[in-house]
């Protein structure tokens, strides 16, 4: 069970409105909240099934945005960080459609707890996400990989604004961590009403049956779990991979985009790195660095396995 926000996540402060930086920090901090009493109700006491989880999720969209200000200027390529709130749960116990409506429940129950919650509570997961989010990388490879994944994913976007590579979200979990620590109960119950509750939120529900509850026959129309979805609203019923792509295509690109198009991540790379500061070229050495401590390592292994 996927949640998405609609708004895309932060990244950084000149690629980026406030309202990224709040959405990812309150998402961030209700999937920490939510861990806990999720699989305590679920797990431990409804034993639905050995797998029961939580999880903040991110993912990204590759597209051509279009400026909408007054002045228009030239469009410009971008990643959108596309952020969802997700539940597993894996169950011999109960049907996929109990399930959901066992997870529907809890959901619905968690809104009034979170409602209710102290704000010291509510401070003390800020401060545990907080002290998480500013660890540092325990080795140089994890390091490389994290300032080169920033390159790749927003330089494009920065090149085409004209920015310096300084506008690069280097202390994105910096920000996000201070921003975690600023939020407050309505903060997070504005989110969860928009992203896990509201009738505007964007819900995709996966149901798996297997030989405990095989599937036996299609779905005809909406059986009476499907209405419940926390609120009652309009449900998109797809039972084959067919109607999964032909739903795929009616949808809007995400991040309020225009037509997606391709460009070359060297040649832009390239382009930003004669352009950048010290810190890009940093960013790149740790990586390059990062890659020969690798490949050393595993000719060491190699050896001593002979």
């Amino acid at each position: 069970m996927t949640f998405q926000s609609s708004i895309p996540g932060y990244k950084g402060e000149l690629l980026s409105t406030p309202a990224s930086l709040e959405r990812t920090a309150s998402m961030r901090l209700i999937a920490h909240i939510l861990k806990e009493p999720l699989f305590n109700r679920l797990r431990t006491k409804q034993q639905l099934g050995y797998i029961v989880n939580s999880h903040y999720d991110i993912s990204f969209s590759a597209a051509e945005y279009e400026q909408r200000q007054a002045a228009i200027g030239p469009s410009y390529s971008a990643i959108f960080p596309v952020e969802s709130i997700i539940v597993n749960v894996l169950s011999r116990k109960l049907c996929p459609q109990d399930v959901m409506q066992r997870i529907d429940d809890f959901l619905i129950s968690f809104r009034e707890t979170l409602g209710e919650m102290p704000e010291s509570e509510i401070q003390s997961h800020s401060n545990a996400l907080h002290e998480k989010l500013l660890k540092p990388p325990q080795n140089l490879s994890t390091e490389a990989n994290r300032h080169f994944n920033t390159i790749c994913r927003f330089g494009p976007e920065a090149l085409d604004r004209n920015l310096s590579p300084n506008a690069l979200p280097w202390n994105n979990s910096q920000k996000l961590a201070f921003a975690i620590q600023s939020l407050k109960r309505d903060d997070l119950l504005n989110t969860w009403d928009n992203v896990v509750a509201g009738k505007a939120r964007s819900r995709a529900v996966c149901c798996i049956y297997g030989n405990s509850f095989p599937l036996k026959q299609k779905i005809v129309g909406r059986n009476k779990y499907l209405p419940s979805f926390l609120f009652p609203r309009n449900v998109t019923l797809l039972q084959t991979t067919k109607d999964l792509f032909s739903k795929r295509k009616e949808l809007n690109a995400f991040g309020d985009v225009a037509v997606k198009r391709e460009f070359s991540i060297t040649k832009r790379m390239s382009d930003f790195i004669r352009r950048g500061d010290l810190k890009s070229n940093f960013a790149l050495g740790l990586f390059g660095g990062g890659i020969i401590l690798l490949v050393a390592k595993a000719q060491r292994e190699r050896k001593l396995s002979r």
